[in-house]
């Protein structure tokens, strides 16, 4: 019950532009209009972020997610403190990751 008061409560434009402020996000309803008192030197960066935008993965794989990003940026460290970091070691690492990211969403959408 409770969940389904909010999200008529949010369904209102007025109250969801103002609970997506208040978290940091965008109101799902109004997309890229919603910017329009933004620099308007970003507004072009928002409308092409929000032209390729898509849905986060279920949240079955958000954790392996995580684990990936986890692990990446663990080697990074390692690699920063030990003094061996170089631009192709981030590299690397990004193109593993993706690897790996590509395939968990793979086997999700499946």
């Amino acid at each position: 019950r409770e969940a389904h008061a909010l999200a008529r409560w949010l369904v209102s434009a007025g109250n969801a532009s103002g609970y997506a402020r208040s978290i940091g996000a965008f109101p799902a309803a109004e997309g890229p209009a919603a910017l329009g008192h933004e620099d308007p030197a970003l507004r072009a960066a928002f409308e092409a972020a929000f032209a390729r935008a898509r849905m986060i993965p279920n949240l079955s794989v958000l954790g392996s997610l995580e684990r990936v990003f986890e692990r990446s940026m663990e080697s990074l460290v390692r690699e920063v403190a030990r003094r061996r970091w170089t631009p192709e070691s981030l590299r690397t690492e990004l193109v593993h990751a993706a690897s790996e990211v590509d395939y968990i969403l793979g086997m999700s959408a499946a």
